[in-house]
């Protein structure tokens, strides 16, 4: 098949926000993204790939697992690397030669890792084996070339749709990778992580780092999940108005990735943490022109916020609070006794209503002033009636959680909102 062939072949799967795109003018920026990185070709028209030697990763729940690795005859140094995750409980392998097929041939490594049904194989264990396999890529990257900061950790069943913008205005845009049940006949809910790293969405850095495997276990235990760029904070837009539009986008889409639009969720930690805070907190809606599909409703069903700052007036007159963090303040926003109308518009504890959705509150024990942000957010949302659950993990780090029973109580918590 020539160029123009596989071209015509492909643009019949694009994503229903990339048409909307083309509008835009940016056709040879979504070709270049089909050809290169958007796994999504029709099966017909390629051949089962070859699996390479296969390495050994240690799993937590089965120990030495052997790592079946496909190798896309179209990698380049940007190759994103799935782990495609088969034998789990509750998953369909119906489709798996299907999807790893068009894994590779639409320009990504795939290292196949099989549980051959082990009933431990769920969250929240296997969320231990997620962060394992995030260490273990330091081992593969001495064999096979890929982007680090492009892996991603799926079920079987699952693909993904990578890059899918979000918002554009003059200083940038913003995009978002979708993982989703392929050829689903039901729709299932979906969970959005907004990015706690500024510069690199699924940075395998800050994921190890915090200790970071929530979104893949949402996937694993049946949402579809979506993980966005962090919507970097401009003083003339509204902190909402980014990722207000991740979601109008999603719900646009829903039925190209199988998603109930009526049952979404968010969360975040630290910088994340805070943008999905505006996103359940302030319903006010956007007036922005960066934006995509205003006529879709913007609202969240659950949130997780990790470890955050929620009132910034608390924040600067804080003892506990960093001075760096003061001082960014001052910079962005002059000094509180001058500007108070600012700070109080870019505190997300100011839009708390009884409208808010259910709230996952979660900070370690000493985390800094981030536990007094915390009690602050809790005493506004039982003013406002708002259901909530605030945990405090017992560490000192600035971090997720790796404990099991908080796991669980997340994936709980947005069980009951949510399925």
């Amino acid at each position: 098949m020539n160029k123009q062939g596989i071209i015509k072949s492909i643009s019949t799967l694009f994503p229903t926000e990339w048409h909307g795109a083309l509008k835009f003018g940016v056709t040879h920026i979504l070709i270049s993204i089909a050809m290169s990185s958007f796994c999504g070709v029709t099966a017909s028209a390629i051949s089962e790939p070859t699996p390479t030697p296969t390495p050994t990763f240690k799993s937590v729940i089965k120990g030495a697992m052997p790592v079946e690795i496909f190798v896309s005859d179209t990698a380049q140094k940007e190759t994103p690397l799935v782990f495609y995750l088969k034998g789990l409980p509750h998953h369909s392998g119906e489709y798996n030669k299907e999807i790893i097929t068009l894994l590779t041939e639409g320009g990504c490594h795939v290292a196949v890792v099989d549980y051959q049904e082990d009933q431990h194989a769920e969250v929240p264990t296997i969320n231990k084996d997620v962060l394992a396999l995030r260490h273990f890529v330091n081992t593969l990257q001495k064999t096979y070339a890929f982007n680090i900061d492009r892996v991603f950790v799926i079920p079987e069943g699952y693909t993904i749709a990578f890059n899918i913008e979000y918002y554009k205005n003059e200083t940038g845009s913003h995009a978002m990778d979708i993982w989703y049940p392929y050829k689903s006949k039901v729709a299932v809910p979906l969970v959005m992580q907004s990015s706690h790293s500024k510069d690199i969405r699924m940075s395998n850095e800050q994921s190890t780092k915090y200790d970071d495997a929530l979104i893949e276990g949402f996937a694993i235990h049946g949402y579809a999940a979506a993980k966005i760029d962090h919507p970097a904070q401009e003083n003339d837009v509204m902190p909402s108005a980014k990722i207000k539009s991740a979601v109008r986008v999603l719900r646009h889409n829903a039925h190209q990735y199988h998603i109930d639009k009526d049952k979404i969720g968010a969360f975040g930690f630290s910088k994340g943490s805070s943008s999905v805070s505006f996103l359940a907190f302030d319903h006010q809606k956007a007036t922005d022109k960066g934006g995509y599909y205003y006529e879709e409703n913007e609202s969240i069903q659950v949130a997780l916020l990790f470890a955050s700052r929620f009132d910034l007036v608390q924040a600067v007159r804080d003892p506990l609070t960093r001075e760096k963090y003061k001082d960014s303040l001052i910079e962005n926003f002059g000094n509180y006794t001058q500007n108070p109308a600012l700070y109080l518009r870019f505190s997300s504890i100011s839009y708390v209503t009884p409208q808010a959705p259910p709230i996952f509150l979660s900070t370690g024990a000493a985390d800094a002033d981030r536990v007094e942000q915390a009690r602050a957010l809790s005493r506004k949302l039982k003013e406002n009636s708002v259901p909530f659950i605030y945990t405090q993990e017992p560490f000192d780090e600035h971090q997720t959680t790796s404990n099991p029973h908080t796991l669980k109580a997340i994936y709980n918590f947005f069980d009951e909102y949510l399925k």
